[in-house]
């Protein structure tokens, strides 16, 4: 690794510690919208399994829906939330990236929103604030464990433990 990627990954806060990941996540693809999922996974087999007796419209059907789910699949792996103990950084972009990072002692709201289904797949919306900007600095939906993310923004920013380890069971 060069030392500029191990400076990238590793800055040293203000206190002279290392920075340490300590929550990583890309937005839950089959959680955050099942029933879209089963609809276009539907689609693909359905196209499979009729292109003997419809030939090219099932075939293209099952190309389309194919691509589709490889293109919603790319779509969740190319956003990445990180969570160190001393930022949280919301990266998107697979060729060109875009990146946007709040350091937590900036931070001024933390807001998790989670409708009745996203509770019980267990995902939902952060949307992070800091003091310089109005609105929201930070926003990504389909975010499991969304609450426990708050919760270690939250220790981090208001100083409490220097680790800032949460469990994330």
């Amino acid at each position: 690794m060069s030392e500029q990627a191990q400076s990238d990954s590793a800055p040293a806060t203000s206190q002279g510690n290392e920075e340490q990941t300590l929550f990583e996540a890309h937005p839950a693809m089959v959680r955050a919208r099942p029933f879209l999922f089963l609809l276009i996974l539907a689609f693909v087999l359905a196209g499979i399994a009729t292109t003997f007796l419809l030939h090219i419209f099932s075939l293209a059907i099952s190309v389309i829906a194919g691509f589709v789910l490889f293109w919603w699949w790319l779509q969740c792996k190319r956003t990445t939330l990180t969570v160190t103990n001393s930022r949280t950084r919301l990266r998107r972009g697979l060729l060109s990236k875009h990146t946007t990072e709040v350091w937590h002692h900036h931070v001024r709201n933390v807001q998790t929103n989670q409708n009745v289904f996203e509770r019980i797949m267990g995902v939902g919306t952060i949307s992070i604030a800091s003091a310089g900007k109005s609105g929201f600095e930070v926003e990504m939906s389909g975010v499991p464990k969304v609450n426990k993310i708050k919760d270690i923004i939250d220790q981090n920013r208001m100083g409490g433990t220097q680790q800032g380890h949460v469990s994330l069971d």
